[in-house]
């Protein structure tokens, strides 16, 4: 019996044929992008390694190799972008630095500020929540010389405030030698409210 025309057929190459397809799904699906793309890379490579041995498939398993890096490219991007997204919008509810002073009001009355003899002070008022939900605040004060305004001492007081309720606070520190003081607030802090 006479051969063929054209000679013996060729082998085909599964794992050519397989990689492209797994490729293509990487790219077209990103539910599955990850994992098609990996074995998309694993498939054309081993595809290549086999097409070099049997002479055929090789274009298929560039493509799918290729393929299956910008599936997981693609992956790695909506990812990405989802992370970032989220974070943009959860650092909005949940913020560290100046309170915005719409959402407190702090009160200190006449008599907030005490030093005894032993140079203990006292500094304490009020904070009333304002904001509508529950809110976290960092209450910083100063304590200076009445006389040369020298900065004495520096103090910070974590509250927690309900939602529409008021809470005290109270500011304390040691100031030595004990002297006349004056006592402020110099800032109110968010706390990832």
């Amino acid at each position: 019996m006479p051969a063929p025309p054209g000679g013996p057929p060729k082998p085909t190459n599964g794992l050519a044929i397989a990689a492209l397809v797994l490729g293509i799904i990487a790219v077209l699906c990103f539910g599955l992008g990850a994992l098609a793309g990996i074995a998309a890379i694993v498939l054309g490579a081993l595809g290549m390694k086999k097409a070099a041995e049997t002479g055929s498939g090789k274009g298929m398993a560039i493509a799918g190799l290729v393929l299956g890096i910008i599936g997981v490219l693609l992956w790695i991007a909506v990812i990405v972008a989802i992370i970032v997204a989220d974070d943009d919008e959860s650092s909005s509810d949940l913020t560290a630095g100046t309170a915005d002073s719409s959402d407190y009001e702090l009160t200190t009355p006449p008599d907030a500020c005490k030093i005894d003899r032993f140079g203990f002070v006292t500094f304490a008022g009020t904070i009333e929540n304002t904001a509508g939900r529950g809110m976290n605040f960092v209450i910083t004060g100063e304590i200076r010389s009445s006389d040369t305004k020298d900065l004495l001492a520096e103090s910070t007081k974590f509250v927690e405030v309900a939602e529409d309720d008021t809470e005290p606070w109270e500011l304390t520190t040691l100031v030595d030698p004990p002297e006349d003081i004056t006592c402020k607030v110099t800032g109110v802090d968010n706390f990832f409210n």
